[in-house]
């Protein structure tokens, strides 16, 4: 005879529930995600235009952490993004001082502001 838990199953179901996305959240996150690496990329590419003399091993991109929590957390949406971008914080790696800097890219691939700091 098999035993059945009825709590438990309830428990594991309430957690399912509040942990995983539902159908329509979990697309969105595909394409935020699809959208985030792109972006990226054109933010990548545009630091190695910039300092010919790196490899694009050295140069690192990364959206800041509160925008990350932003974006994890469901306040800005893919919406939110088609129409302010994003914005990427980004190093190379050299010898002597790392330049660094950001750059904001549009949903379309645009690069409307990179600073050097």
């Amino acid at each position: 005879m098999a035993r059945s838990f009825p709590l438990l199953s309830a428990a594991l179901f309430a957690a399912a529930m509040v942990f995983l996305p539902s159908g329509a959240r979990a697309d969105d996150d595909a394409k935020i995600q699809a959208v985030t690496e792109r972006l990226g990329r054109i933010c990548k590419n545009k630091v190695a235009e910039t300092y010919t003399d790196s490899v694009m091993a050295d140069i690192t991109v990364a959206m800041g952490a509160t925008l990350r929590q932003s974006i994890d957390s469901g306040e800005i949406t893919l919406a939110d993004i088609k129409k302010t971008g994003l914005s990427f914080d980004w190093k190379v790696k050299r010898k002597g001082p790392d330049p660094h800097g950001y750059c904001n890219v549009e949903y379309d691939g645009s690069i409307d502001d990179f600073s050097v700091n």
